[in-house]
Order: C-alpha cells, then sequence, then structure tokens
C-alpha cells in the first residue's frame, strides 16, 4: 500500500510539472507575440513619421488596451492607404501572419474614422470600411489593432507541446489506472 500511494504522489507531480510547463510556455509565447507586434507598429509609426518628414519626434509607446489590443498615439492625420500598406509590409517583415481588425480613429471625437478586418493576416485581400469618407487633412488620427484570435494562434503554435502534454496526460492516466488495479 505504501508504495502504491508514493507511485500515486509522484505520478501527481509529475502532472503538476506538466500542467506548470505548459503554462509557462504559454505565457513565453504570449510574450514573444507581443514583443514582435510591438517591434512591428513601432516600425510603422515611424515609417509614418518620416513620410511626414518628421525624423526627430518621439514614438509613443505602444499601449496594450487589453490582452489582444494595441493603441497607437500617434495624432497626426494618417491616409488609410498608406497605414494599410505599412501594416501588411511591417507585420510579414516581423512574421505577425495572424488575423487582424486595423481601426483608424479621429482623434477629436474618439469614433473610427476607417478600420478593416484582415482575415487572412498582413496577405489579406479586403479593402477598408469607410475608405471614401472624406476628412479634412489636418484632423488628427490614431489607430488600435486588435487580434481576435490571440488565444488560438498563440495555442496554435505550441502544437508539439500540446500533442506532447496530451500524451504524458494519457500515460498519467494508464499508469494510475494500472497502480490502482495492482492495489486491489
Amino acid at each position: 500500500r505504501f508504495i502504491i500511494v508514493i507511485a500515486l504522489i509522484g505520478l501527481a507531480g509529475l502532472l503538476i510539472v506538466q500542467i506548470n510547463w505548459f503554462v509557462s510556455a504559454y505565457e513565453l509565447q504570449s510574450r514573444q507575440f507581443d514583443e514582435k507586434v510591438n517591434l512591428a507598429i513601432r516600425s510603422t509609426t515611424d515609417q509614418l513619421l518620416k513620410m511626414d518628414e518628421d525624423d526627430t519626434s518621439r514614438i509613443n509607446s505602444v499601449i496594450r488596451k487589453s490582452s489582444n489590443s494595441y493603441y497607437v498615439d500617434i495624432t497626426r492625420h494618417i491616409s488609410y492607404s498608406t497605414l494599410d500598406s505599412l501594416i501588411r509590409k511591417t507585420f510579414t517583415e516581423h512574421n505577425v501572419l495572424s488575423p487582424f481588425e486595423l481601426s483608424v480613429y479621429e482623434n477629436m471625437s474618439n469614433t473610427i474614422a476607417f478600420g478593416n478586418f484582415y482575415k487572412d493576416g498582413a496577405s489579406s485581400k479586403a479593402e477598408a470600411t469607410c475608405k471614401s469618407r472624406e476628412l479634412p487633412a489636418k484632423t488628427a488620427m490614431d489607430f488600435v489593432i486588435t487580434f481576435p484570435d490571440k488565444p488560438m494562434t498563440i495555442a496554435g503554435s505550441l502544437g508539439v507541446w500540446i500533442f506532447s502534454a496530451f500524451t504524458f496526460l494519457l500515460i498519467l492516466v494508464l499508469l494510475g489506472f494500472m497502480i490502482i488495479d495492482l492495489s486491489k
């Protein structure tokens, strides 16, 4: 009986280690995703400023509004077609291939001026909604990028880890049943 209890405690310990390992891997993948997105957005913002012949302004930090939403306070007039092409280019360069939403906000009223859902990520072919809407050239704007499928994207990148975790869990369950059966 003592050996069976020790074996079950050992299996429970292995299960706890496995769960901790998976959670750590998920958090690491999430941080890496956030860093890639942040660098791509900062690169886009830098290019937007340079197009306005501004090489001296400080690039504001990308603000995470939620776990999957990134706000950029650029407070400048933004050409949606320019922003669209820059975002697609920098996301491709930084290997950010997940589906995303791009919304451009009119700064004063905090209303959406333009936006689009990029179902296929940076390789999407869709045109922006509200693109024909005219805004004065001096209208200050900001933009937000949201990744609605971020948790699934991160979990999907852990494919081998998920397979090995389920395999390990199956082995632990079988060993547990064997130990219980042997104890009878």
